[in-house]
């Protein structure tokens, strides 16, 4: 009986079977084998060490079913791994060379070190895996299925492919920087809670985070700041319906091409936060819990939010020219906005039943166009015109069917022009003056313009502070400019 075992001879190029050796306790393989035929150490379940030194390019089927080992170093020269190789090996290593590995080459292991790409299935009983800076790949399928918990993936992988852990146990994991893809399905089924995805990513692939497992009141989504704009493919982070009381948290820290309607769940966003360099700011429409929205300094447009009914507040950047149609369209919850200097027109039913000015809503002089019903249904909300000359008014901007009238206030000696801000110059049903209120207000109604009142004033400081001036009826003040 040998105890240990060790192949000597120089000449002795393939290893063949060895077994019912069963008081072999260690094998020590060296250069000058080159392949390890199937079942060359079956039932050798003595044995509790292999070691194996650079040269050997295969190793066959069940070629060492043994017992228990405590760990195995496959080297960087073996290219082949068969199936059932091993059966309970506590601590793997995967040489870099390996380019074909059994689906099922281990039975059992806690933990498995990968030093290559990925290029088949395999179906592992295992909890961690680690992948080197020699594994610059996983494919489709690679570990699906696996009940593994966690990924440590290194610093050189570019490419995460289809169903890579689909319906795995993972409950965290890091992408690194060298990322550039994430297939369809990649991690759909997991238990990850927040996802931070670096700026390398240019591509996540649909349903790839769909349905986490995961049981907890916020998750934080994170896409780091970057050049590159990121394409996100459908239902990417959707999720089913007994997983409503997760709720989403997201950075957007570059700009995102995709549509977050078709993205996210939309009952789960709830806040969105956007880095300084987006300059494209996406559409999140009816996303009905999203309470709060800060958009980039950069932002050159505004997305669209209509019936965000929980939107409370959301700044508008800078650069914006225009507000979209139904931008703000029923967002009933938003109790503040600043429109900026820059806006040249406010698009048809933009801020329609929103209730959004629960002080003032201040029209910037720059404003020249203001479309159809875009302040239609504003239960007694107030509208500062700053400018004395009106942009193009349509009749039903401010119409209001079902409530009180909403309040305009115009530069004094502007109300005439605002009349006819519409381009028509003639009244067709004239407004009806009232005498001042207990605060020296003289409303303008017109039903010509539906459902408005206008008055006028001095200062906004004065409509601010409650001391506006009394109104002067005149002539001048009711005819056109």
């Amino acid at each position: 009986t040998f105890l240990p075992f060790k192949v000597q001879s120089a000449d002795y190029q393939y290893l063949k079977h060895s077994s019912v050796c069963k008081k072999l306790s260690s094998i020590h393989i060296p250069s000058n084998v080159k392949s390890i035929g199937n079942q060359a150490f079956y039932t050798c379940y003595g044995i509790k060490k292999i070691t194996m030194e650079e040269g050997i390019t295969s190793i066959g089927d069940e070629a060492f079913i043994v017992d228990e080992i405590d760990s195995i170093i496959i080297p960087n020269s073996v290219k082949s791994i068969g199936e059932r190789v091993f059966k309970k090996v506590h601590y793997v290593v995967v040489g870099s060379g390996a380019e074909s590995i059994g689906k099922n080459f281990v039975e059992y292991s806690d933990s498995i070190l990968f030093h290559c790409s990925i290029n088949n299935h395999i179906t592992l009983n295992t909890t961690k895996l680690i992948f080197s800076e020699g594994c610059k790949s996983i494919c489709r399928g690679a570990f699906s299925q696996c009940p593994i918990e966690e990924v440590r993936l290194g610093n050189a992988i570019e490419s995460i492919e289809y169903r890579a852990f689909y319906k795995c146990n993972i409950r965290e994991i890091d992408f690194p920087s060298s990322l550039i893809s994430i297939g369809d399905e990649a991690f759909r089924g997991n238990f990850i809670g927040d996802i931070v995805i670096p700026s390398s990513v240019t591509k996540i692939g649909s349903y790839a985070f769909a349905y986490q497992k995961v049981w907890k009141d916020t998750i934080n989504i994170v896409f780091e700041d970057g050049s590159e704009e990121l394409y996100i493919d459908n239902w990417a982070f959707s999720t089913t319906t007994f997983n409503n009381y997760n709720f989403y948290n997201l950075y957007l820290g570059r700009n995102c091409i995709s549509k977050m309607d078709y993205v996210f769940a939309k009952e789960q966003v709830v806040k969105v936060v956007m880095g300084d360099s987006v300059t494209l700011i996406p559409d999140f429409p009816e996303f009905k819990n999203l309470y709060y929205f800060h958009a980039s300094k950069s932002g050159t447009n505004i997305g669209t939010f209509s019936k965000c009914t929980n939107l409370k507040s959301i700044n508008i950047p800078s650069a914006v020219t225009q507000i979209p149609n139904r931008c703000f369209y029923r967002c009933g919850s938003l109790n503040h906005i600043d429109i900026p200097e820059n806006v040249t027109k406010i698009g048809e039913e933009a801020f329609m039943y929103s209730h959004v000015i629960y002080t003032h809503l201040i029209i910037p002089s720059s404003v020249q166009e203001i479309g159809d019903q875009a302040f239609a249904g504003l239960s007694g909300d107030s509208i500062i015109f700053v400018s004395s000359i009106p942009p193009h008014i349509p009749h039903y901007t401010f119409a209001n069917a079902y409530h009180s009238n909403s309040t305009i206030y115009v530069p004094r000696g502007s109300v005439g022009a605002y009349l006819h801000a519409d381009g028509d110059p003639t009244l067709i049903d004239p407004p009806t003056v009232t005498a001042p209120d207990d605060k020296g207000r003289i409303y303008y109604y017109s039903r010509y313009i539906v459902n408005c009142r206008f008055t006028e004033y001095d200062n906004i400081e004065d409509i601010f502070s409650g001391t506006i001036s009394p109104s002067h009826i005149d002539n001048t003040t009711m005819n056109p400019l």
